[in-house]
């Protein structure tokens, strides 16, 4: 999950990610599965639970590993996995058993 308003643009995810995800943090195009509004936050390390967008896209399984290490270096914690987040849309994939890395 990509929150697109959270982003610093900072390039660190796409070093990391080997340009998987772009210098704003942003996955490639035709990945995205959509964009979705929450009113809770994105990461259970948020404190600020204001409403906010975000983009879900899918990650290959050969990229899973690297779009780790690009989650754990995003300082601003804008990218997460759907599993690890807070959202509605993660509760319900989760009933459903749609979540494997």
């Amino acid at each position: 999950m990509f929150a697109p308003d959270e982003t610093l643009s900072d390039g660190a995810a796409e070093e990391a990610t080997l340009g998987f995800l772009d210098e704003d943090n942003t996955p490639p195009w035709d990945t995205w599965i959509g964009v979705f509004h929450a009113q809770a936050r994105l990461s259970p390390r948020w404190h600020d639970d204001a409403p906010l967008d975000y983009l879900v896209s899918w990650v290959p399984k050969d990229l899973v590993d690297r779009v780790t290490i690009g989650i754990e270096v995003n300082p601003e914690e804008c990218l997460v996995w759907l599993e690890d987040s807070c959202v509605p849309l993660s509760t319900d994939c989760r009933a459903r058993g749609l979540l494997a890395r």
